[in-house]
């Protein structure tokens, strides 16, 4: 994952889904470095997550294709998690840790605040680590609707519980 500076280009664009709706997602030379949803999301949320004075352009890039294939295989469930490239300039290194072990997650498996915090190297962080849910700037490459609740909640979800529900059954994991 990079952590530089962000590069001075990124592209924006919409992949459909049929599972998770539109989806905005943006590259820059280096990777995917945002994703949101549209049926679900904010596109004021989705501008927030770009680099500050950057300026992105509609078009697409090898990072935006390589996504849109894969989920295409994802809607189609043969997508066990989301390989590529990531750009991940400027986030804090407790987040990036967490958001590496996150990408790690595997399609149909759930992991509590806890062992992802166990997990990114800091067991007594799952408060943090939900802090850190919040600023993932990618997801569904990095799967935070993976991450549930102590005693297999549901948990908090950016776009709605509703949402981490179609998300997690559509991965074959269904929570009371």
């Amino acid at each position: 994952m990079r952590m530089q500076p962000a590069a001075t280009a990124i592209l924006v664009a919409t992949c459909d889904s049929r599972v998770a709706g539109p989806i905005q997602v943006a590259a820059t030379p280096i990777g995917l470095c945002a994703t949101a949803f549209g049926r679900w999301g904010d596109p004021l949320r989705f501008a927030r997550k770009l680099p500050h004075g950057v300026r992105p352009e509609a078009g697409r890039n090898a990072h935006i294709d390589r996504f849109a294939a894969e989920l295409a295989r994802w809607d189609a469930g043969a997508l066990p998690r989301f390989g590529g490239a990531v750009d991940l300039a400027g986030v804090p290194p407790f987040i990036a840790a967490v958001l590496a072990a996150l990408r790690d997650i595997r399609r149909g498996d759930v992991v509590s605040y806890g062992q992802l915090a166990a997990l990114a190297g800091n067991p007594r962080a799952a408060r943090a680590v939900g802090q850190a849910m919040r600023r993932n700037p990618l997801p569904l490459v990095i799967p935070c609707h993976r991450v549930i609740a102590h005693g297999g909640r549901i948990g908090g979800f950016t776009p709605g519980t509703d949402a981490k529900r179609v998300l997690l059954a559509h991965e074959g994991v269904v929570l009371p």
